[in-house]
């Protein structure tokens, strides 16, 4: 099983618990105010004479009284935030809200020609917008002895509502985990292209590497490969065949032994080679590509039939520089957030996964366009 699929079977598992615990956690905050906050705000005190005054508690505001002193601007300033999903006008059109015409009064939630949604629907049942009152005391914003939430509200009923909604429609899931999935991907493309741009240098560089093709070539080919694998085998043949015709590819070679002990003395074995031998590189490279099972004692007897000693091989394959230039190959495919072989960095840009050779030539192609 390759890593993408593990991380898509985490990403469901993660993405439904995280439903279960949103329908509750929704709910809480839609229903359950905190009745005991922190002592907030402060006493407004108010001059007027509350005996004498004759206003009661629910008597009517009076609107001409408070048009005297009213600011025009201000209320104009409100009015601009409110209608932004909001019309005032009489059989004004509903837009993300309900038209609040002659609302004062009115039933909640029950603004006709509007459709609520079922968690508001339950939410405002049986409520009405109180007419507006004249406060004829003191006061205070001290929220500490907040009633506590309408109890004709069912949470429970609610939670039932979302939980229903989201089993009658797992689509919505499905949906949330591509875009999931769709997020996650641009975001490693982009960490990704940037980590080229800043490091194609390295990334291209063909110092300590093997080469294959046109040491001079315009279109640059990075391969990471690990000789056990038989998708990196396929890989290089068509590697070949496209540098058979076309004489501007270089191929540079960046072993990358993630199959066992196996992998990593072959790979080390063949670096060895090309600091020994490179006449002789590209024969055991085209050998070992076409060898069925890899072994020590396989690479072994490759190196004898071809004339090279074994144990002097293994001597230059032990030694740092080589063991430097494969680690810095895994150092450069984890950067490159590589998570198989084979993979190609094709003139700056990442394509995972083994690439046929009428996929390479379109590649060409598409690169040689977009440079022209």
């Amino acid at each position: 099983m390759s890593g993408i699929e593990l991380n898509k079977i985490a990403a469901a598992i993660l993405l439904a618990s995280l439903i279960a615990m949103m329908v509750g956690f929704v709910a809480n905050i839609l229903y359950k105010p905190i009745l005991h906050p922190e002592p907030r705000g402060y006493s407004i005190p108010i001059t007027q004479d509350v005996t004498s005054s004759g206003v009661e508690a629910d008597a009517p505001i009076n609107v001409q009284e408070l048009m005297k002193n009213a600011n025009a601007e201000a209320g104009k300033n409100t009015t601009k935030k409110c209608l932004m999903c909001h019309t005032f006008d009489k059989n004004g059109p509903n837009k993300v809200g309900p038209n609040l015409w002659n609302v004062v009064g009115s039933n909640k939630g029950k603004v006709e020609n509007y459709k609520y949604s079922p968690a508001l629907a339950t939410l405002f049942a049986y409520k009405t917008i109180k007419t507006p009152t004249v406060v004829s005391a003191p006061i205070s914003l001290d929220t500490t002895n907040e009633a506590p939430s309408d109890p004709s509200v069912d949470v429970k009923k609610t939670e039932k509502i979302i939980q229903d909604y989201l089993l009658n429609n797992p689509e919505v899931i499905v949906r949330a985990m591509e875009i999931l999935q769709q997020r996650k991907k641009q975001e490693l493309e982009a960490t990704t292209n940037q980590y080229i741009k800043e490091n194609l240098q390295e990334i291209n560089n063909s110092t300590t590497s093997p080469v294959l093709g046109n040491n001079s070539g315009n279109i640059v080919i990075v391969s990471f490969y690990d000789y056990k694998c038989s998708y990196c085998k396929k890989g290089d043949k068509y590697l070949s065949q496209l540098i058979n015709l076309d004489p501007t590819i270089k191929v540079v070679l960046k072993p990358f032994p993630i199959l066992g002990d196996a992998s990593y003395y072959t790979a080390s074995i063949v670096l060895a080679v090309y600091n020994i031998d490179p006449l002789k590189f590209k024969t055991i490279h085209d050998e070992l590509v076409e060898m069925q099972h890899i072994t020590n004692e396989a690479v072994d007897k490759l190196l004898t039939d071809n004339g090279l000693d074994p144990v002097l091989v293994a001597e230059e394959a032990n030694k740092e520089e080589i063991r430097n230039i494969l680690a810095k190959n895994a150092e450069l495919a984890r950067n490159l957030k590589i998570q198989g072989v084979p993979a190609y960095v094709i003139n700056g840009k990442l394509m995972p996964g083994m690439i046929n050779l009428e996929q390479l030539q379109k590649i060409i192609t598409d690169i040689r366009n977009q440079n022209n």
